[in-house]
This record gives structure tokens, sequence and C-alpha cells, in this order.
């Protein structure tokens, strides 16, 4: 990763392919801050228990323990050496942390910089709590880095807002500078775009390159650094040379988006939309307007209805908003949301917010609300005490990646974990069924606009379809539905969670 760690940037994106050495970049910058600054505190943090343990045992410990002068004035006696938490002798430490088990995991730990591996497949609202982190530090240092898998996923953003800087290889037959991608293939060796031709390839040698950086922006705050396959001599070029491991077997054999991911380092098209508007506009009764009480159509009075609440993960920013939505089962099994708000600048002020909430829910005479811990477990107690006059209450739900089952109670017993993966696909399918419905569309459309913000893309680490936004386009109002979905649905005893059938 030639000149990618000489930056006096505190923060730094490393928009890779595989295998290049990634993960060797952030744990050299990890160690190297904590041993020349005294009880200087990092984290790493990553998608699955699995990064974390391969990240401390592959790339932290070896790299720690392969320099014994290193290991005799940092990593002597005093120090811990434990698979989360690297110890030094001048009272810095290095902890590792993972998301699979929800976002609180990695809340909590005052530190002065955070490594964020694989960032895209981490949900786009955890990114801000784990900034959270580094509030009180006068540091603040931040690595993100993942491998770019579409235009719509959380590493876009990033890139998009850095400096992003390309390795361009001169050809010294043409005395042009190449940015690297597809069209330097040859099968033989690296080649010059611009004056190569079938028969008369130019070669061209990835250690004559420089850093350009190419945005458009005066100035940023984050460097971004593309480092591909096709820049590293060392990974072998042809079959002959390297089998499987070779650039052009990779390039004959690799789908073009696998490819492009893997070793190119870009994105692979565009990611899947689960629903479009047409769909969305079939989901909505024309005649039905946006109601504010029970008494605004006589069929409320006979359903059971629940509120929805998604809490904002950053208000001030204007990319998240605190929502709140109620709805209930028809007697047809349908279900029908007849409110929707969402709450902006002011208006987000906790007790304006909560205040507004409990007068809705009063109006509906709907007692219960099934709403978002992980963003806001305050919120929830504050709500759930404000409610109890009504005999209701609050239904907490915290997302979890990797649970097997859509719902489990949390040891604790004060929220449920829910698979964030099921629980979108559940939903999405309901809408595509028609089985929930809205207020009309001139109504609802600026709030369906967040359902159709979402994009899905399929993990192979889980193995399952993840569901995620962009961090300009929100999400909020499509939670807030969910929570009250499962609320309801709960409440008859988990008959309606809608299973295909």
């Amino acid at each position: 990763m030639p000149g990618a760690l000489d930056s006096g940037f505190k923060n730094v994106l490393f928009y890779t392919s595989r295998q290049v050495g990634k993960s060797t970049a952030i744990s050299m910058r990890g160690i190297i801050k904590c041993a020349a600054i005294p009880y200087y505190t990092r984290m790493y943090v990553a998608p699955t228990q699995n990064h974390c343990g391969a990240y401390s045992k592959q790339k932290l410990s070896d790299l720690i323990l392969s320099s014994p002068i290193f290991v005799k004035k940092y990593f002597g006696k005093g120090r811990t050496n434990q698979a989360y938490f690297k110890g030094f002798t001048n009272g810095s430490g290095y902890w590792l942390r993972w998301f699979a088990t929800g976002v609180n995991s990695v809340r909590g730990l005052s530190v002065d910089g955070v490594d964020i591996d694989e960032v895209q497949l981490i949900q786009s609202d955890d990114i801000p709590v784990v900034r959270e982190n580094m509030r009180r530090s006068p540091y603040k240092d931040l690595t993100y880095a993942g491998t770019p898998l579409h235009n719509q996923n959380p590493i876009e953003d990033l890139w998009k807002r850095s400096t992003r800087d390309e390795w361009m290889v001169k050809c010294y037959h043409c005395n042009r500078h190449n940015y690297l991608d597809e069209r330097n293939i040859s099968k033989f060796f690296l080649q010059c775009r611009y004056c190569s031709t079938a028969d008369s390839p130019k070669q061209i040698f990835p250690q004559q390159g420089l850093w350009v950086r190419t945005t458009r922006e005066p100035s940023t705050y984050l460097r971004g650094v593309r480092v591909n396959a096709l820049m590293v001599s060392e990974i072998p070029w042809t079959p002959e040379l390297g089998g499987e491991d070779s650039i052009v077997w990779m390039y004959e054999n690799y789908p073009s988006n696998q490819f492009r991911n893997e070793v190119l380092a870009l994105p692979g098209g565009d990611a899947d939309r689960p629903i479009t508007e047409e769909e969305l506009i079939n989901c909505c009764d024309p005649e039905l307007k946006m109601c504010t009480s029970i008494a605004d159509k006589p069929y409320l009075a006979r359903m059971n209805l629940f509120g929805g609440a998604d809490w904002a993960t950053d208000a001030e920013s204007r990319k998240s908003y605190n929502v709140h939505v109620v709805g209930g089962f028809l007697p047809n099994e349908d279900f029908l949301f007849v409110y929707a708000r969402r709450f902006k600048g002011r208006e987000s002020d906790k007790t304006y917010l909560l205040n507004n909430i409990v007068q809705i829910q009063k109006s509906f005479r709907s007692p219960f609300v099934g709403a978002d811990w992980g963003m806001g477990a305050d919120r929830c107690y504050d709500l759930a005490n404000m409610l109890k006059p009504m005999h209701g209450g609050v239904t907490a739900f915290m997302y979890n990646a990797v649970q097997k089952p859509l719902l489990m109670l949390h040891p604790t017993g004060r929220m449920f974990q829910v698979n964030r993966s099921l629980a979108h696909s559940m939903f999405f399918n309901l809408l595509r069924r028609q089985k929930i419905l809205f207020f009309n569309y001139g109504q609802a459309k600026e709030f369906l606009q967040d359902i159709l913000n979402v994009y899905s893309y399929f993990n192979k680490d889980i193995r399952m379809v993840v569901y995620n936004h962009d961090d300009k386009n929100p999400d909020d109002v499509l939670q807030a539905c969910i929570f009250s979905y499962l609320a309801a649905a709960m409440n008859r005893k988990f008959k309606h969670l809608g299973r295909p059938h």
C-alpha cells in the first residue's frame, strides 16, 4: 500500500480490493498510535465476531510479536494480551468489538481513535454511533476500510466525500498516466490503456505510479485511497505463475461484478430495490385521508391500534428523523397505517416529541407503542412511564444481525431482539402482497419515500439478504412501521408475523 500510510490526515478511508494488505494497514495505524501516545485508547470495529477474531490473531498479535524491540519496549511486563483487548506498557489500549449482536455492543467505551473494518457490511445508521465514542477525545483519529460492492453502499458515500486518491501509473511509451481498471489487463502483463493494441500491448509497471487526488472538492476532512490488486506487483499475473490466484485467471473466470469488487476495488453496478414506487402506490387507499384520532373513521373504534416509533440517530444533521406512526389489523388481517409524522428541527426536542406521541396515542385510544431500543433506550423508558395512566406501555425492539429466529427476548427481559434481515424481508413481502396498507398516496408519498430509499444485497458472511440505505436518504419511517407491526402481531400471539403462504 505505497504511500497510503504517509498522511497527515486524521481520517482515512482504505477503499480496497481483497488481499492487498488492508487489515495490515489498519493494524499498523492503530499499533503505532498506541505506542507513540501514552494512555491512548483505540477501538477496532467489525461486522462479526469472526472478523474480530481473525484480526486479533492474524494481524494484531502477529504484527506485535514479530518485532522483538517493540515487544520489549511496549508489550513486556505489565501488558495485557487478551483476544479482544491489547494493553500496552505505556498505558495505551486497543479494544476489539463487533456489530453482530447490535449497535449497543460498541457503546460505552471512551476512546481516542476508531478503526471500522469491512465498512461496506455495516448499517449506515450504526456508523455515527461508533464515532460518538470519540466525542471527548482531543485526537479523534478515524480509519474506515472495506471493499466496494455496489453504488448504494455506505463505503460509496464515504468515498464520494473523500479526496479519492488514485494510483496513476505512467506509461513511458506515450507518457500518459493510467487509471487502473479492466482496460489495463492483457494476457501477459499490465498494459497501457492508451497506446496498447491487441497485437502490440505496451507494458507499464505499478511501481512507477504516484497518488493523484481526483476529487473536485477544494477541501475534505477524509483522505480516501483506492488500492486494487493491479497495483500489487507481488500478485501473479498469469495462470502459469499463480493458477487461480492470478489476475488473468480471475479476469476470465470471475463474474464481472465480483471481479470489479474483489480485484479492481470498484463497485459492481446498482444494488437491488426490494419494492417499486408502483407497488407502494397500490398499497395506498386513494379514498382514505390520514387520520389524527379515532373519531375520523367509524371502523377505527373497532380496531386495536398500535404506535410505532423510530428515534433519530442524528437529528441535527437532517439525515435521520424521529418518526411516529399508528396502525392496526383490519378484520381481513391486512394491516392499515392511518397516521404518520416526521419530527423536524425543534420538534425533535425530547419533551415535545414524547408529549406529542402520547397525545396522538390517546386520540386513537392506543396505549401501546413498538419502539426502537437501540437508538433510544431513555426515550423508551420515559414513554412507557407516560403511557402507564392509559394502562399501556412500550414494546422495545433491538436489531440483531446473527440470531436465527425472527424474535427473541433479550436476557435482561427489557426488550426483544429482532433479526433485521428477516424482519425487513417479512415486511417487504407483505407490502408486495398488499397486506400492508396506507392512507392516500398524495399524503403518504412523503413518508413512503423512506421505504423506497432502502436497497438490498446478499451478504455472503451471514448468508442472508441485507437491507440498508445511504446516509443522505433515511429509512426511519420504514423502521417505525416495522416496530408498529411487530408490536401488534405479538399482541395477537405471533399469529400474523407475515410468514409467506
